[in-house]
């Protein structure tokens, strides 16, 4: 297989990625102590990636709520309703909110539907 004008084999490009990976070797030329601390590391980045997407779906489905409620609101306030079109435009941003959760966690790489199947 040609990779910039040159040819590896399989092996020596596996060893290339780890060397990119681990930054100066394999995780069999790092002495075990580094390579805990490389693990630990990524751990940690992971447990912070998941937070923040977390954070991200909470936040668009409460921003759904607040931007449904306060158009639903200023619309029953135009018109002298009671909160006909509150409850109607809350629902509708609850689900533009969901939505807006499941494209994001479309684009993290989950796959909802297939998780529910398992």
């Amino acid at each position: 297989m040609e990779s910039g004008g040159e040819k590896y084999s399989f092996s020596e490009r596996i060893q290339r990625l780890e060397q990119r990976r681990y930054g100066k070797a394999s995780p069999s030329e790092l002495d075990s102590k580094e390579f805990l601390e490389n693990i630990e590391e990524d751990a940690k980045l992971s447990l912070s990636s998941g937070l923040n997407l977390a954070l991200h779906l909470v936040s668009d489905l409460i921003a759904g709520l607040i931007v449904g409620g306060v158009i639903g609101y200023t619309i029953d306030y135009c018109l002298s309703y009671r909160i006909v079109f509150f409850i109607i435009f809350v629902f509708l941003g609850f689900f533009a909110g969901l939505v807006n959760m499941w494209r994001s966690l479309c684009r993290a790489g989950f796959s909802p539907i297939e998780s529910f199947r398992s």
